[in-house]
């Protein structure tokens, strides 16, 4: 399992922002980007006319990557760093919970640092993003989550052997994925709350 983390372009950054912000997406993934940065004019970004709007968000959010720019490569070689330190960890835990030899597999994974609060995936391209304020530990648990989804369609690929065009919303396919994910998420925070407790009872 090997990933790479890069810092995702100021063009692509606004790109993935305007996304989330079009009529289509409900005020739920809208309103997300005014409560991270609420500098934003929500009457001339969140409520004006999609033209206006676009061309409000993008300057503002042009400027922002310039003034945050030297801190996402910072990052960038921070989260590349931890992630190899903990590299090792997650590839056998990974191979215990199902049951393959993840080493061998997922050596193309890519990770792109982004203002985007919401962290879009590429389950085809084995891509996602990170939010540029995580921490280490933050970054290492979006990193997780997604794996989960990439290994888990690895090995639905290759038993089904189906179209990968039902691997993202709204199919049923990529549904039992979030649901798997949400399990090992929830696992993973229990062991950590409990691990005293838990070393007493296997140890």
């Amino acid at each position: 399992m090997k990933l790479v983390v890069d810092v995702m372009p100021c063009e692509d950054t606004i790109n993935s922002i305007l996304h989330f912000q079009t009529d289509d997406n409900s005020l739920y993934w809208r309103e997300t980007l005014f409560l991270v940065y609420p500098s934003l004019d929500k009457s001339k970004g969140l409520y004006a006319v999609w033209d206006e709007r676009k061309e409000y968000l993008s300057e503002r959010l042009r400027l922002l990557y310039l003034q945050v720019e030297n801190d996402l490569t910072v990052k960038a070689d921070i989260f590349n760093q931890y992630w190899l330190e903990r590299r090792h960890e997650v590839t056998e835990v990974f191979s215990k919970v199902f049951q393959i030899d993840c080493a061998d597999i997922l050596d193309d994974m890519m990770a792109q640092i982004s203002l985007n609060p919401i962290c879009p995936r590429d389950i085809h391209r084995h891509f996602f993003t990170v939010f540029y304020r995580y921490g280490k530990e933050q970054f290492l648990m979006t990193a997780i989550h997604e794996m989960v989804h990439f290994v888990w369609f690895h090995i639905w690929h290759k038993h089904f052997k189906d179209s990968v065009s039902y691997y993202d919303a709204p199919h049923i396919e990529w549904l039992l994925s979030e649901m798997v994910t949400d399990f090992m998420e929830r696992a993973l925070q229990y062991c950590r709350e409990n691990e005293d407790v838990i070393r007493k009872q296997v140890l």
